[in-house]
């Protein structure tokens, strides 16, 4: 479509219009979701932001993640065809939403965990035909209940919600093939259920929410603080999500959207609130799920923020004793020298503590910054011929950063970095970053410092674990032993491991599976060509359970 075509009256009143190339039609929506952006969230700006020969991506969820969320305004204006695209038109009669009027209840009371339980399930199948139309789903079943009455009945409000959601699927179907659906549990934590429905590799199309203690199905406004008016707050959200989305509105909507009904389909998960729209529901052309990042709204969400027992498990398998906080993922292209350098990572948010939470992502930002300054990105010298490079077929592709969270649990909050170059040669082990907060004490941490507090209690604690290290060591790797006791061989103390290993503590699923892990690295011995590791168990050496040696 040409810029003639898409003035003279191809785009419908009300809705954001697009023209001429593929990438003026991107620039166009980006242009617009920052300009929605600071009308939706007051106080927003948009920046162009750079930083040298480093250009930063400007994205929506960038942009929404950086203002206050819940706050009351005028809704989204429409911008008509004859407005050239760019600007708001803010007296339009065609604003579908009006949000200036909800009200909005913050939640009291925030847990401080996540209680993930691992809930014993299987599998079962339905399948309904009709002519030529096979419509087939894998679901799940709960087990393992206290309560043998309520497991029964939330087993049978799956099947029979399915079976109806499936029966309705197979009437939409469009083509005479078979379609193939997949249930799976989606979010079991804190007495909360819930079961999510997709075909392969979709997005939610059903989902089921349970209360476990009673069986109760849940609905939408039962996700919610008590009074607020999650239908506008929703509508504010479901505007934003189409559009940052990867389709275009006119592929998306037939009319203007309309807004969300009180019982909307949904589904819930540990991260993200998805609304389900049928064809035809809010003037969605198709059928579609919108994402809304839970902790846009999480003032306002209060259905996990309540400390349930593991009462309702006959064996409780706690799978995770989460942070209840929020990690946002970010991505970013950096030019570098002659190329692109890919970068990956996470900010935090939902710690109720604003400043701690600038600490933790300034830190994040520094080190990524740090990496991208390595000399290993475009140094010609350190780049093989081709069949030694990663991505050949991608000649800007120079290499890539992701820094992603290793421990989220117990109140501390750890990350370590990757890096994968141009040139599979390097050893990336030496350029690994790796950093520590403590969500209890809100301070920046590391494991040698946890370590060194205990044993400046406890000297002989001191002594014993670094017998135990060198034990371990013997027994699993002799040879180092054998290096160790070479003419050239270091002191083997807690000053040694402090600069020649690197201490880490990984995910564990309950406090019986928390381990330190040690490992030495190459060279750190006369000898040593390799790294070599042990595992340290928290709770059988220190006597104490991770919770209270992480933060004592």
């Amino acid at each position: 479509m040409d810029y003639e075509q898409g003035r003279s009256g191809n785009c419908r009143k009300g809705w954001v219009c697009t023209f001429g190339s593929e990438v003026d039609m991107m620039l166009n929506k980006i242009l617009v979701i920052v300009l929605m952006t600071a009308i939706l969230i007051p106080g927003c700006s948009a920046k162009n932001e750079k930083s040298g020969s480093a250009t930063k991506i400007p994205t929506a969820s960038k942009s929404a993640d950086s203002g206050a969320l819940g706050t009351p305004t005028g809704g989204i204006t429409s911008i008509p065809s004859n407005t050239p695209v760019g600007t708001v038109s803010t007296n339009s009669t065609d604003l579908p939403i009006d949000s200036s009027q909800e009200k909005l209840v913050k939640k009291i009371e925030k847990a401080q965990y996540i209680n993930v339980y691992e809930i014993d399930s299987y599998r079962e199948q339905l399948e309904i035909t009709r002519g030529n139309r096979n419509v087939s789903l894998d679901y799940p079943q709960i087990s393992g209940l206290v309560d043998k009455q309520t497991e029964k009945s939330i087993n049978n409000s799956i099947t029979n919600n399915l079976k109806k959601a499936i029966s309705e699927e197979i009437y939409m179907a469009e083509e005479d093939w078979p379609v193939g659906l997949f249930s799976h549990i989606a979010l079991s934590a804190n007495n909360i259920l819930s079961i999510s429905t997709t075909y392969l590799y979709s997005d939610p199309i059903y989902g089921l929410l349970f209360r476990v203690s009673d069986g109760k199905r849940l609905s939408l406004k039962d996700i919610f603080t008590k009074g607020t008016d999650y239908v506008s707050l929703l509508n504010r959200q479901v505007e934003l999500g189409i559009l940052e989305g990867d389709l275009d509105e006119g592929e998306l909507l037939y009319k203007p959207f309309s807004g969300i009904k009180p019982d909307q389909d949904f589904l819930l998960n540990y991260t993200d609130l998805y609304i389900i729209f049928r064809k035809g529901e809010g003037g969605f052309a198709k059928e579609h799920a919108v994402k809304v990042p839970l902790h846009r709204i999480y003032d306002y969400v209060d259905i996990l923020d309540h400390d349930y027992s593991s009462g309702n498990y006959a064996k409780p398998k706690m799978a995770e004793h989460r942070n209840n906080i929020f990690l946002v993922d970010k991505s970013e292209v950096r030019n570098v020298g002659d190329g692109d350098l890919w970068i990956r990572y996470k900010t935090i948010t939902g710690t109720g503590d604003t400043k701690f939470e600038k600490t933790i992502n300034d830190k994040i930002r520094y080190e990524v910054e740090d990496l991208v300054k390595l000399d290993i990105w475009n140094n010609p010298s350190k780049v093989k011929s081709p069949g030694e490079q990663a991505y050949d077929y991608m000649p800007r592709h120079i290499g890539e950063i992701e820094f992603f969270p290793e421990l989220n649990q117990d109140g501390i909050l750890s990350f370590i970095s990757y890096i994968r170059p141009r040139d599979l040669s390097i050893k990336v082990e030496k350029y690994t970053k790796s950093f520590i907060f403590d969500l209890v004490n809100k301070t920046s941490t590391s494991y040698v410092s946890i370590l060194e507090r205990k044993f400046k209690k406890n000297k002989s604690l001191e002594d014993a674990f670094i017998n135990r290290v060198r034990s371990d060591l013997d027994s699993k790797h002799g040879y180092v032993i054998k290096l160790l006791m070479g003419d050239k061989s270091p002191d083997f103390n807690f000053k040694f491991l402090k600069t020649n290993s690197s201490i880490t503590l990984g995910m564990y699923p309950n406090d019986d599976d928390a381990n330190l892990s040690i490992v030495l690295t190459a060279g750190s011995i006369e000898g040593l060509k390799e790294p070599v590791s042990t595992n340290i168990n928290i709770k059988q050496f220190f006597k104490m359970t991770p919770y209270k040696f992480l933060h004592d």
